[in-house]
């Protein structure tokens, strides 16, 4: 049996390296295997004074730090699942994440804990907040759920029945959020066998005990999960940056003598166009992951000194193909993972040519896909047809066998290394009283990523002002959503079923 969850990969690596540190904060506290261990079966018996069961979903909102780390093992111990809830989410979009996963707690950071409360607190399924980062006193206030602080709740030395290793690897460990298409984000249900197969044999499996990864990444990313899930199984070290700073990058990876790290949307463009660092000549990095590949690759690697490697995949299939460090074909995104089977396909389900796009179908072993989206059955049914899994990405392949990504059949946008839901994006402008209709697209922003465009059916006789709007999405969306273009259009395009033809917007943006 393959020992595969959080919490018992933390206990297999105590029986040696106890004492060796696991988790540091940048500029903040650092934790041992061993104290981790402490702290997640201390979780794990706190969980169960607000009746947390197996199977029960959990809510956790909360800074990349440590706290998040070890609720997520204690959660995983006894049999429930965590959702991952970004840290930046408000209003509409927070509620529907804790509403449609049906959490029962939500493990909040007192940060966040004033918005769960005032879009949580009258949700059916929710029964508690527990308050990270404050003391107070725990209990019930007025008509909210119970409220527990952790610093008097999650204390050590509390026993509670906790899974053994191959129930606890053999289960869902949580949900994450994908963006939507045309609706709603949906919840992907997320295996340990899954997630280790993010980077499960990429180069990052030549890691051992001696590596320290450096993690820019929020926790409530995929990437994020696997990356700490990867190095307890290698027992590495990882130091956990909240929030990604480009002018930090290099003083960080020094400071901690770090040797392996991860790079998404457009952070290497944005490490490739800042200014030169002494620190940058003499790095200890040998192995990072940077999803897309930047176009300039030769000069990234030759400017920086550190090969990378590249990966093509979503939340629902793990990584299907990666590459080799420093891959020779530029704009590759890998070579299919044994085992996997891929299909690129027309608009009919014909298999394309070598060299043609065409959209992504994927088929894996026994626990390598998704087993659905949480509590969706048409979506799930959708996107699994016939044992393979419709992506919506567009791939061509070369005739050495080399993927390149192209783009997105799905209506989502990626931006700053979010993916943002054009649907939800929608429904917030749409919500502006002098806004008709609206329609968000991504647009190529030089940075190898997306920006947002947002086109705006105004109301007749309305004076618009494009900064108002934005001013007025700041209370309702994360940052990474509010658009950085905003175009009024008299009429939107629409196909005979009242679809907006986008790619009629795509287009006009380009010109």
């Amino acid at each position: 049996m393959t020992i595969q969850a959080l919490g018992s990969l933390v206990e297999r690596q105590c029986e040696s390296n106890a004492h060796r540190r696991f988790l540091v904060e940048v500029g903040g506290r650092g934790v041992t295997y061993g104290e981790l261990r402490s702290s997640a079966r201390a979780w794990a018996a706190a969980l169960s004074e607000p009746g947390i069961q197996v199977g029960d979903n959990v809510a956790l909102m909360m800074p990349t730090s440590i706290d998040w780390v070890a609720s997520w093992a204690g959660v995983g111990a006894v049999g429930a699942r965590c959702v991952a809830v970004h840290a930046s989410l408000l209003g509409s979009s927070l509620r529907y994440v804790v509403e449609q996963s049906k959490s029962v707690v939500c493990v909040v950071h007192v940060d966040y804990l004033d918005e769960m409360v005032k879009m949580c607190s009258d949700l059916p399924s929710v029964r508690a907040f527990i308050v990270v980062g404050g003391g107070g006193k725990n209990g019930v206030r007025s008509a909210l759920p119970s409220v527990y602080y952790a610093d008097s709740l999650v204390q050590e030395g509390k026993s509670v029945h906790r899974l053994d290793d191959e129930e606890a690897s053999n289960g869902e460990f949580g949900i994450v959020y994908t963006s939507g298409t045309t609706g709603k984000s949906k919840g992907v249900r997320m295996s340990w066998a899954l997630l280790a197969r993010l980077f499960g044999g990429t180069p990052f499996d030549a890691l051992t005990d001696e590596d320290t990864w450096y993690l820019p990444l929020p926790m409530s990313h995929l990437a994020g999960m696997a990356a700490v899930h990867s190095a307890a199984a290698a027992g590495s070290m990882v130091v956990l940056r909240d929030g990604w700073r480009t002018q930090d990058f290099w003083d960080d990876v020094s400071e901690y003598g770090c040797t392996a790290s991860i790079l998404g949307g457009s952070m290497a463009s944005f490490l490739l166009k800042s200014p030169p660092t002494t620190l940058e000549n003499s790095t200890s990095l040998r192995y990072l992951s940077v999803t897309p590949i930047p176009a300039d690759v030769a000069q990234f690697q030759s400017r920086f000194g550190v090969q990378i490697f590249t990966l093509w995949g979503l939340s629902e299939t793990g990584s299907v193909t990666y590459s080799e460090l420093g891959p020779q074909c530029p704009g590759t995104c890998g070579r299919l993972r044994p085992g996997d089977q891929l299909r690129l396909v027309d608009a009919d389900g014909n298999d394309v040519a070598d060299g043609e796009v065409g959209e992504a179908w994927v088929k894996a072993p026994h626990d390598g896909l998704t087993a659905g989206y949480f509590d969706m059955p048409a979506e799930t049914a959708a996107v699994f047809v016939d044992g393979w899994f419709h992506s919506g990405d567009l791939l061509r392949r070369d005739e050495g066998g080399n993927y390149y990504f192209v783009g997105r059949l799905k209506d989502s946008i990626r931006r700053s290394g979010e993916n943002v839901s054009a649907a939800e994006l929608e429904q917030e402008v749409n919500a502006h009283n002098k806004v008709r209709d609206s329609a968000a697209v991504g647009v190529p922003s030089g940075y190898g990523d997306e920006d947002i465009k947002v086109f705006v059916e105004v109301l007749p006789g309305e004076d618009f002002d494009a900064d108002e709007l934005r001013e007025f999405l700041r209370s309702r969306v994360p940052k990474f959503m509010i658009p950085r273009y905003i175009q009024v259009i008299d009429v939107l395009p629409r196909t005979d079923t009242g679809r907006v033809k986008k790619d009629q917007l795509r287009a006009l943006s380009a010109t």
